[in-house]
């Protein structure tokens, strides 16, 4: 099994992968992140993304490591 996951939010190059995702039978999770700078057309185009089967996600607005989110040690 693959899991394919796509982020940060750059909507245009993820919509123009559906027509190849959809002869192959691939699906991905698309992580969105800065939800308030998306367009009218990059939500549609979520939309056609997640009506092919695809899903969408929230990504946090900074990547951060793990390690300063959380102590691994005591794990």
């Amino acid at each position: 099994m693959i899991l394919l996951t796509f982020d940060d939010c750059r909507i245009l190059d993820w919509a123009s992968l559906l027509p190849i995702m959809l002869r192959s039978g691939v699906r991905a999770t698309f992580y969105v992140s800065n939800q308030a700078t998306i367009d009218s057309d990059g939500w549609a185009r979520l939309s056609d993304l997640r009506a092919a089967g695809n899903s969408i996600q929230y990504h946090g607005l900074n990547h951060v490591y793990a390690e300063q989110v959380r102590d691994w040690t005591n794990t």
